[in-house]
């Protein structure tokens, strides 16, 4: 049986796919799909977010949250501190170039909430020294009352840490923490073009397959 592919030729869509790879690292966002659990809670109270570098001069960043899912409408807009734009409701925006960007937004408990969350900016492919961390937490309504398992040192439940690569060629990561696992879950997002890599991949195998059929026929 003749195939349409040699084994050359399928070494060489290897290496393309590779490259495909590395290029699709170095310029991709970063996204996540977050799920908030509430349910156990009662009343109302308050969910916070932030994004602060580690030290002025980080590497710059940005994080746009989209696609809430809410049982209940917020009704007051949110409190915005910083380099911090937009709303949950469509699109909220985070920089990283200021020392304390906040968005505190008052919300009804008994519901689980969901969005996505993507990462953006040159610490992914620009070197480094500072991070930057996105955190999540929840306070109660007297906006001081720290509520769920949060992490003892920052009072977040869920942080991001962005980090920046220390050399050139290298990529920065983003890092999720859950600190509250019975309250908030994490799951990354396929970017597009990470789907039609894997799409090749498969077509590669499919005809890698057909090769190895074709040589022992």
């Amino acid at each position: 049986m003749k195939s349409f592919f040699n084994l050359k030729q399928i070494r060489h869509l290897i290496c393309a796919l590779a490259t495909m790879g590395l290029m699709l690292n170095a310029s991709a966002d970063s996204q996540y799909h977050v799920v908030l659990d509430t349910t156990k809670l009662i009343g109302s109270g308050w969910l916070d977010l932030q994004f602060n570098p580690g030290q002025a001069g980080a590497t710059s960043a940005f994080a746009d949250l989209t696609h809430l899912s809410s049982k209940y409408p917020f009704g007051d807009s949110p409190i915005l501190t910083g380099l911090v734009t937009g709303d949950l409701s469509n699109k909220a925006v985070f920089s990283n170039q200021s020392a304390y960007n906040d968005l505190f937004q008052a919300l009804n408990f008994g519901q689980v909430i969901s969005f996505d969350l993507r990462f953006s900016g040159a610490f992914l492919n620009t070197p480094g020294s500072f991070g930057t961390s996105f955190g999540l937490s929840l306070y109660g309504a007297d906006q001081q009352s720290l509520l769920g398992n949060p992490d003892p040192v920052s009072g977040s439940l869920l942080t991001f840490e962005l980090m920046p690569a220390a050399n050139a060629g290298q990529f920065g990561k983003v890092t999720p923490l859950v600190f509250d696992n019975a309250m908030l879950s994490v799951s990354a997002v396929p970017e597009p073009a990470e789907w039609l890599l894997l799409l090749a991949g498969f077509a590669v195998l499919a005809a890698f397959t057909q090769v190895r059929r074709g040589c022992i026929d």
